[in-house]
């Protein structure tokens, strides 16, 4: 989660493709050994977006107030890397 900002400076387009941040972040784990390299960066990448995305959509819907979205948010990032 850290690397994604690195990741998006490093020539991850997101205009393209916005899971790539989060697919390239993980790559970036991997090299650096803070992950297995069995992990497919692809797939975890693009759990994360997705948890993350409907998270962010509930807020804008008005489901979730700033606090619960916040944790919604996390929660996207935090479990599929468990």
């Amino acid at each position: 989660v850290v690397r994604i900002p690195k990741a998006m400076f490093d020539g991850a387009h997101y205009v393209r493709d916005s899971a790539q941040i989060q697919i390239a972040a993980i790559r970036a784990a991997q090299v650096e050994g803070d992950l297995d390299a069995a992990v497919s960066p692809e797939a975890l990448g693009r759990q994360i977006f997705i948890g993350y995305m409907g998270a962010l959509y509930a807020w804008a819907c008005g489901g979730l107030d700033d606090a619960a979205f916040r944790r919604a948010a996390e929660l996207a990032a935090l479990l599929p890397l468990t």
